[in-house]
């Protein structure tokens, strides 16, 4: 019984995936980033800063607690954009190692996650704004997790987010 209801939940998060990932792509349109020509040089490392700050902060936050070592991996996992690590990710919490294949075709419609910021955490839920790099769409992601060893991902839920206010 216990193998029917993991096999449920892995379905269910690899559909609710698929779905959102769709919808939210599809959703929104990329913010108008144009420069004056010459200026993306000048611009590009204050900006490269200020996320790489933001992700350690993020980091830091999630590194507290078991459940969010696991979002902080499966970014990691995701944002390689190879397929077998993302395999390797779901296979060592106990997940579908096939959901690596709904994670890959997000990946290619996304080019990886820029995560920003923690929006909401409990014991077994986290939400991070995260931002798409191919076209700077913003989007929250929403993990739902066991809280208990290996605390692997229960669901993934993804919709479309307004930008941070900072």
């Amino acid at each position: 019984m216990k193998q029917i209801n993991a096999l449920c939940k892995r379905l269910l998060l690899a559909c609710i995936v698929s779905a959102f990932a769709a919808s939210v792509c599809g959703a929104q349109t990329p913010a108008d980033n144009k420069q004056q020509p010459g200026a993306s040089e000048k611009t590009a490392a204050p900006g490269k800063e200020k996320a790489a700050e933001k992700t350690s902060a993020l980091d830091e936050e999630l590194s507290k607690t078991p459940a969010g070592k696991t979002v902080a991996k499966f970014f990691a996992a995701f944002n390689s954009g190879d397929l077998k690590t993302m395999r390797a990710f779901h296979e060592s919490f106990g997940d579908d190692p096939e959901n690596a294949d709904k994670d890959s075709e997000f990946y290619e419609r996304t080019g990886g996650l820029k995560p920003h910021s923690l929006r909401r955490s409990t014991e077994n839920i986290f939400e991070v704004l995260v931002q798409t790099k191919k076209d700077a769409r913003w989007i929250t992601f929403e993990f739902t997790l066991d809280t208990q060893e290996p605390y692997g991902i229960n669901t993934i839920s993804v919709r479309p987010a307004a930008p941070p206010a900072n």
